[in-house]
């Protein structure tokens, strides 16, 4: 069971070759405006993932997620979670609380700590965020079920909100490229 485990894991990463960058930016405009970028050379992460929703064993509707952090080793950094349900490749997605996915901007914390209502760092998207995937391209299976390749796209929110101080911050001239995966053939009908 653990050399499946191991196999697993190696699947979902690139190879020691992979000639791919995965990179992100975006602009932050609150009390302040803040440039953002993220790259895999410099010790960030940039990865998309389509599977099953993890809350929901029977329900077999595909759900992306665009995961970009500053720091891939968990420490404190700013980023930001994407997450779509009935994802269906390249299109345009409406985003927010009341809508198709959800938007959290994190800045200088950790994706985790968002879960606490009282965490000042974090900003939801009420509504009015789009996610733009320009292109997903997706090679042979690696492993059962799995395909690997890449996506680019677009984002930006006209609004986000921290819970805890109820501050407001804008989300704009996002852009990524990532390496992907497609997970959803491998959990079976």
């Amino acid at each position: 069971m653990r050399r499946v485990a191991i196999v697993l894991l190696l699947a979902g990463c690139p190879a020691a070759n992979e000639s791919r960058v995965s990179t992100a930016s975006w602009v932050v405009e609150g009390a302040t405006r803040v440039e953002r970028a993220v790259d895999d050379r410099e010790a960030g992460r940039v990865t998309c993932t389509v599977d099953r929703d993890p809350d929901d064993p029977l329900d077999a509707t595909p759900l992306f997620t665009l995961a970009i952090t500053a720091a891939s080793d968990g420490r404190e950094a700013p980023g930001i979670f994407f997450a779509v349900r009935d994802f269906q490749g390249a299109a345009t997605y409406d985003l927010g609380l009341g809508a198709r996915g959800r938007v959290l901007l994190f800045d200088a914390t950790t994706l985790e700590a968002c879960a606490d209502p009282a965490e000042t760092r974090c900003f939801v998207a009420e509504g009015g965020c789009s996610l733009f995937v320009e292109r997903w391209e997706l090679g042979t299976v690696v492993a059962p079920g799995v395909r690997n390749g890449s996506a680019v796209g677009r984002f930006d929110c006209a609004s986000l909100e921290n819970p805890a101080t109820e501050g407001t911050v804008r989300l704009s001239s996002g852009s990524f490229t990532c390496r992907a995966s497609d997970w959803t053939a491998s959990r079976g009908p």
